[in-house]
């Protein structure tokens, strides 16, 4: 395992494939596009002197779960989608932004942590999520839904809401097929909470 590390950038990541987890080096600042399509590496272990993580720096990575510490204060567009694998985030207290379709394809992703200081997720950042229901945050379970849910968790569903409403508008227009829309439906029954 080898990092290519400059200026406190963690800019790429060289595995022999076999490894399956990867412990970031102290000391590295912020996270570029080392993990994009690393398969293998399912398990990251990031440091407390992470403050960014970069835009696709995960993407497409076969990581199950991640936990991002409280001094990352950006998470870029596109830093984990595609992450087929991922089962569950925690985002630490320092992040109050979640950038356009950061977790994006993450059709497996079933346990989601946010910070109670959230205050903005991006457009389609949970597109195609199917199995998220639910939403911790302060140390309590809400469903997406829950209009009595605290900020972060209306968030997340004003997200995917417009996610679906996206491809609502898809297929009234004649963009998408019958059959494309109908698979899609099927695919996402997660969104009907």
């Amino acid at each position: 395992m080898a990092f290519e590390i400059e200026d406190g950038v963690l800019k790429d990541y060289e595995s022999d494939g076999r490894e399956e987890c990867a412990v970031i080096p102290d000391g590295v600042r912020v996270i570029g596009g080392a993990f994009r399509y690393c398969g293998n590496v399912k398990s990251i272990v990031i440091p407390d002197s992470v403050e960014e993580i970069g835009y696709g720096a995960f993407k497409a990575c076969g990581i199950r779960s991640i936990v991002i510490p409280d001094s990352v204060k950006k998470i870029g567009s596109e830093a984990f989608s595609e992450c087929s694998d991922l089962t569950s985030v925690v985002v630490g207290r320092g992040v109050s932004r979640l950038e356009s379709e950061t977790f994006r394809s993450c059709q497996q992703l079933e346990h989601l942590e946010l910070p109670q200081g959230l205050e903005k997720v991006g457009y389609d950042c949970f597109e195609e999520c199917y199995t998220l229901k639910d939403v911790w945050t302060d140390g309590v379970k809400y469903r997406i839904r829950d209009s009595h849910a605290p900020k972060p968790v209306q968030l997340v569903y004003d997200s995917i809401e417009a996610s679906r409403m996206k491809i609502v508008r898809y297929y009234e227009s004649g963009m998408m097929d019958e059959f494309e829309y109908i698979d899609y439906c099927i695919a996402g029954d997660g969104y009907s909470f």
